[in-house]
């Protein structure tokens, strides 16, 4: 059995391949605002919003981010609650069927509330679902459809998942 020592080690060097491969990702930061068919945009203080009904396929891919997703068959459309905390930027875009919401921190990764960003999202079971996060604990409540969720340095919780990929990388 391995000691507390060795465990803390190992949880420090993943610590630090985290760090490294976000501080290797480069955002701009910035958010852009619009509506169209194709749309991205931002809520800059988090807030509540509805994708639109179209959307079969849904990324969220994150930094420093706490994600909490329900699928339900009643569900008609995506809807997104996101609470920013400290210097965390978002943007949504949505082209055609897919979408994809983005939260970055200025210097790549942070934890508690210097900069990351709390999802809870309650979508459709038929929608497509990837979830990317660095770090941050996720949790999936299905049935999905098809799912693919990954975090470097986080947990993943889930419950009625269905089909899909489920990594948890602690």
């Amino acid at each position: 059995m391995p000691s507390r020592w060795m465990v803390g080690m190992s949880l420090s060097a993943l610590l630090v391949i985290a760090v490294a491969a976000c501080s290797s990702r480069s955002g701009n930061g910035r958010s852009t605002t619009g509506t169209s068919a194709s749309s991205s945009g931002s809520a800059q203080n988090g807030g509540n919003y509805q994708l639109p009904s179209t959307v079969t396929s849904l990324r969220i891919d994150g930094d420093a981010v706490s994600i909490d997703v329900t699928a339900q068959d009643s569900a008609s459309a995506v809807t997104v609650r996101e609470q920013l905390h400290g210097k965390a930027t978002t943007t949504k875009e949505v082209t055609g069927s897919s979408a994809t919401l983005t939260a970055k921190c200025p210097s790549g990764f942070s934890f508690g509330v210097d900069c990351s960003v709390d999802y809870t999202v309650t979508m459709p079971a038929r929608i497509t679902l990837n979830v990317d996060g660095t770090a941050g604990d996720m949790k999936v409540n299905g049935p999905f459809a098809n799912a693919t969720i990954s975090t470097k340095a986080g947990r993943v919780l889930g419950t009625s998942l269905g089909a899909g990929t489920y990594e948890d990388h602690d």
